[in-house]
């Protein structure tokens, strides 16, 4: 799936009068990996590789934990979240600048 199209299903399930909870969670993510993103940023070739390949163990370990915990759409909080971040590292590893930039504008707009 494309990871664009993805952060913007998230973004339409979280929006609503119902859907302050999958909000809270995805900001509260999003900022407690945006120092992690930062220090990504920073990096080049191999080092960042690395980087983005540990923070995606974390993302994807917070996804299935989700899916153990019973999530199965994109209105969960928990999973939300989880594949908010997952799309955004997945973004940096192989998006074009471009691309990273339309991301984050998503992800920005999820704050």
């Amino acid at each position: 799936m494309d990871h664009i199209e993805e952060l913007l299903k998230l973004e339409k399930a979280s929006k609503g009068i119902f859907r302050g909870t999958t909000r809270e969670s995805i900001s509260a993510v999003i900022r407690a990996f945006d120092s992690k993103i930062i220090e990504i940023k920073s990096k080049s070739g191999e080092e960042k590789k690395e980087a983005i390949k540990g923070q995606l163990t974390v993302a994807q370990a917070l996804r299935h934990d989700a899916v153990r915990r019973g999530a199965n759409s994109y209105k969960d909080p928990r999973w939300a979240s989880a594949a908010v971040v997952e799309s955004w590292l997945l973004l940096l590893r192989d998006g074009t600048p471009e691309v990273i930039q339309t991301a984050e504008s998503i992800i920005d707009r999820m704050r």
